[in-house]
């Protein structure tokens, strides 16, 4: 029978934990030399529970048979008090209209109680609406758990990405799924799930879980997708689901129809033949009845794939074979790999994307201006910062006021990490022509330039694209990744990126020769970030940091040396509202509104600011001030209406003085 190759050490464990007849105690005496707190590796930790119950059902005496009980009660102790965690996320999800489909490894754990014993429990997965998704990160933030929530997470993460995790101090993780494998981009299966799920309870709490069918389905394209950690567990969670599931459960007709349509039956009917090979168990009747019959052609150009899960495509075979399977799972046919020109990746990045901001509920201090959008290649985003999760990388700017063809700067603060800077190779493209990047004072960062040319926007707004493609030679492989059991060791950190205006976008910049209003659409292009819509009297700033940007007059008449910022009111808390203006590198200005304490909490006067400019360079007409708000609140979280920015000051107009 056609089965997946498993590594000797790999199928050893697994025979030792699932095996019904003699050949377990056999693989276990080939896999002994294993059991050992220096030699075991992660993967191989979270099946000692099963191999220690499988052993004592065959009557093996054996000395180390004593540490891997030790192991697997931790492992058993640690899942019961995880999942007394899930419990009040489900309650806050449900009271606040979150409607969620309990999978993998929970839904097992709410289907078969007593039988999970011996199964590893330490993240609980959720499928939720992608709609719902940043409510339900802010209120899981809300109630103590961590993760990317409280960072600018964009539409294009959700098309990146199917899941997210969180997590509790006591090592605890939800993840939140709006997609309910990574390998199925289409929306339709998401909903399919959801659609077909059934009713169980999870510690006496009534709960959706799906369907046995949709389990096992989701269980295998999880498994088609794991390239990396090579983890065989998936294993004993199908024989799991064939011991367990009664026969009248299961819908082979919808698993058939569904390996068809993504294109996946022959890696599933490998991957049953495989649990067959280990266990010796068949899977239930009806399970193999069409898998791997579809036409010649579409057979040999799967079983391809699949051989090339986890390595580049290179030849044209190679290229159909992978185009041919994304296709059919709702991706783009090509992928942005390090062969494609820039000119090729970038058009895929784009292709589709929403190039809005991202919008977040706990805004914090973030490294970029929130107008970047993160395509391609960029893992999910931290306090101050992104790393790279691919050798390609690509990420744009939306320029308002710019034309397709003009020159412009990428100006990028990135940092690579230390045993990577002598092997690492960067190349960077704009528009124009492939620079290097060369990283010299790794971990610090550095300061590096790309020119270009912005592209025309693909999503019909006006205005136009300044795009970075990155393409990064020299990471880390995967077996490296795989030796330090480290899957988050990146590559790259960007800390701060900006698109720079060149001359002939920014003589399209308002001069300060007259004062220059915020209340109307035209100021877009003098609050460069950070701003609320304009609201008729002017801007709020949103949260700690707001940009402005103008044009200074030239040197005609009496010269412009400083700039009257006027603020009609401050959002206090109850006290002054402290706050920064800096003027490009000169050194920062501190004011409040207002001067007296014990003020009412809500929208209060304020006043205006001076601050001065430095002196005229001849070659930069560009101004670019920042206002930098010490402690700003939003309404919410003052009990003043529904409206959750983090406020500070309402700015009317900014005018030469």
């Amino acid at each position: 029978m056609n089965s997946l190759p498993l590594p000797d050490r790999a199928r050893w464990l697994l025979e030792a934990c699932l095996r019904d007849d003699g050949r377990a105690v056999e693989a276990f005496g080939k896999w002994r030399r294993f059991a050992d707190p220096d030699r075991m590796e992660g993967r191989e930790l979270r099946l000692t529970p099963l191999l220690h119950a499988n052993m004592r059902r065959h009557g093996l005496s054996d000395q180390r048979l004593a540490w891997i009980g030790g192991q697997a009660k931790h492992i058993w102790l640690s899942g019961v008090l995880r999942r007394r965690k899930l419990l009040p996320v489900l309650d806050v999800l449900e009271g606040a209209g979150v409607d969620f489909v309990v999978i993998k490894g929970a839904a097992l754990s709410a289907r078969f109680p007593k039988a999970v014993g011996t199964r590893p429990m330490a993240d609980f997965d959720l499928l939720i609406h992608r709609s719902s998704v940043r409510a339900a990160m802010a209120l899981l933030s809300a109630s103590g758990w961590s993760g990317a929530v409280e960072a600018a997470f964009s539409d294009a993460d959700l098309n990146r990405y199917h899941a997210i995790d969180l997590w509790e101090s006591s090592g605890t993780y939800v993840d939140l799924h709006w997609r309910p494998a990574a390998s199925i981009a289409t929306p339709r299966h998401a909903e399919g799930v959801r659609e077909r799920s059934v009713a169980a309870s999870l510690d006496g709490r009534p709960v959706s879980v799906a369907s046995a069918t949709d389990h096992l389905f989701i269980l295998l394209c999880h498994t088609f997708e794991d390239d990396i950690e090579r983890r065989s567990d998936w294993i004993a969670d199908v024989d799991l689901l064939f011991r367990l599931v009664p026969p009248e459960e299961w819908d082979w007709r919808l698993f058939h129809r569904l390996a068809r349509e993504h294109q996946l039956d022959r890696w599933i009917r490998k991957a049953l033949a495989t649990m067959q090979a280990v266990t010796g168990r068949p899977p239930p009747p009806g399970a193999f009845t069409l898998l791997g019959a579809a036409p010649t052609w579409r057979g040999v150009l799967q079983n391809r794939e699949i051989g090339l899960r986890g390595l580049p495509a290179s030849s044209s075979f190679d290229l159909k074979a992978r185009s041919n399977g994304r296709k059919a799972r709702g991706f783009a046919g090509d992928v942005i790999g390090p062969s494609l020109k820039p000119e090729r990746a970038v058009a895929l990045a784009l292709e589709g994307q929403p190039l809005t901001a991202a919008r977040t509920e706990h805004p914090r201090r973030f490294a970029f201006p929130d107008t970047i959008v993160f395509l391609e290649g960029w893992w999910l985003p931290e306090d101050g910062c992104r790393w790279t999760d691919a050798d390609v990388c690509v990420f744009c700017v939306p320029v308002a006021l710019g034309k397709a063809g003009e020159p412009f700067q990428m100006q990028m603060r990135l940092a690579v990490l230390p045993e990577l800077r002598n092997r690492l190779r960067a190349r960077a493209w704009a528009g124009g022509r492939v620079e290097t990047l060369v990283f010299r004072s790794a971990p610090e960062a550095e300061v590096f330039v790309v020119g270009g040319r912005l592209l025309p926007r693909t999503d019909g707004q006006e205005g136009a694209l300044g795009v970075l493609w990155l393409r990064l030679d020299g990471l880390f492989t995967p077996d490296e990744r795989l030796a330090v059991n480290d899957f988050t060791r990146r590559g790259v950190r960007a800390d701060y990126i900006e698109a720079l205006l060149t001359s002939e976008v920014v003589a399209r910049l308002p001069m300060l020769d007259h004062p220059l209003p915020l209340g109307g659409p035209e100021s877009d292009v003098i609050a460069w970030t950070g701003w609320g819509a304009p609201e008729g009297f002017g801007r709020w700033t949103v949260g700690k940091e707001s940009r402005l940007r103008f044009r200074r007059p030239a040197e005609k008449g009496a010269a412009v040396n400083a700039v009257a910022i006027d603020i009609a009111q401050v959002f206090s808390a109850g006290g002054p509202v402290v706050f920064e203006v800096q003027v490009g590198s000169e050194a920062p200005g501190r004011f409040q509104f207002p001067e007296a304490s014990g003020i009412a909490r809500g929208a209060v006067p304020g006043g205006v600011v001076t601050v001065a400019l430095p002196p005229r360079d001849a070659d930069q007409a560009l101004v670019e001030i920042s206002i930098r708000i010490r402690d700003p609140a939003s309404p919410h979280e003052l009990g003043l209406g529904e409206d959750r920015r983090q406020l500070g000051l309402v700015v009317t107009s900014i005018a030469p003085a």
